[in-house]
């Protein structure tokens, strides 16, 4: 997600009615699905680097980041559940959990 997506999305909710003080958030993703070899270079590390920018456009806007699920070498399905705010992550590799 890039930075203008995330102002995008905090104005969106802004309009209907959400607080950005009161916005929280959570992430799930930035695998690395391919080993590109030992001499890969920092550019390959794209999951890395989203992750990374949407940390810092968080901070940017404020934004609370309360949980995290990043990282590895494998992919993620991602269920959430607006009422409640959790979000349940599985996987075939590592099964399910709650966060």
């Amino acid at each position: 997600m890039s930075h203008a997506a995330i102002v995008n999305l905090i104005a969106e909710m802004k309009k209907l009615g959400a607080r950005q003080i009161g916005i929280r958030c959570k992430i799930a993703g930035g695998s690395q699905m391919f080993d590109l070899g030992k001499n890969q270079s920092p550019a390959g590390h794209i999951g890395a680097r989203n992750v990374e920018a949407v940390k810092a456009a968080l901070a940017e806007a404020g934004i609370q980041l309360v949980a995290e699920d990043t990282g590895g070498n494998y992919g993620r399905t991602v269920k959430f559940e607006t009422a409640t705010g959790k979000m349940e992550i599985s996987s075939i590799a590592h099964g399910s959990k709650a966060i």
